[in-house]
């Protein structure tokens, strides 16, 4: 978790540590990590702002989170279920990723039409509110 938040902290304002980033394949390593069932939410944290960070001001890495959309769509409906009300940083974390991903058309709300998601989001959110 340590080497994932450095890794984003180095990340911060510095296009060129990005594209470096980048370049060595850090996108295709922490996606998969996401579709562990027994990832620590910690963890999932760290790795959703990761790729958060990677939306801004680095093209090739938005190109490549478009090409595996389906996997972080499926990762985002798995870890909505599973929040509970203690995970509010994964909650946050989760949702900022999902806004961000919105924003620059990487997802459609269409991939969150199911029944099923809309109950999870539901829930995420209603926690969000009797948490504030």
């Amino acid at each position: 978790m340590k080497v994932l938040r450095d890794i984003r902290h180095d990340m911060t304002g510095c296009q060129d540590t990005k594209l470096a980033y980048f370049n060595q394949g850090l996108i295709e390593t922490v996606v998969p990590m996401l579709e562990k069932t027994d990832l620590d939410c910690r963890v999932a944290c760290e790795v959703f702002a990761l790729l958060n960070s990677f939306l801004f001001g680095c093209d090739k890495a938005v190109e490549s989170i478009r090409l595996l959309r389906h996997e972080l769509v499926g990762a985002v409906i798995s870890c909505l279920r599973q929040l509970t009300e203690t995970d509010a940083s994964l909650r946050q974390a989760c949702l900022r990723f999902v806004r961000s991903q919105l924003k620059v058309n990487l997802f459609k709300p269409s991939d969150f039409d199911s029944e099923e998601t809309a109950q999870s989001l539901a829930r995420v959110l209603a926690q969000m509110v009797h948490l504030s």
